[in-house]
């Protein structure tokens, strides 16, 4: 615990930033997931999941043949 508190007060104090500090996917890809979800909040892990997957796989292909 004490790891985390310390992690959260070099931060600021920040919650977000606190949560979304060992994040390794873009934020296209968490504003994706976002919106499936919104779309039906009631939805399965399942139902949620694999449109994300799709997306965050064409967002991979994508960008490996941009680099």
């Amino acid at each position: 615990m004490h790891n985390y508190w310390s992690e959260y007060e070099k931060r600021g104090g920040d919650v977000f930033d606190f949560l979304t500090r060992k994040r390794k996917i873009d934020n296209a890809v968490v504003e994706a997931a976002g919106d499936v979800v919104g779309e039906n909040p009631t939805a399965s892990t399942s139902d949620t999941t694999n449109p994300i997957e799709r997306f965050f796989r064409a967002y991979q292909r994508f960008y490996k043949t941009r680099g």
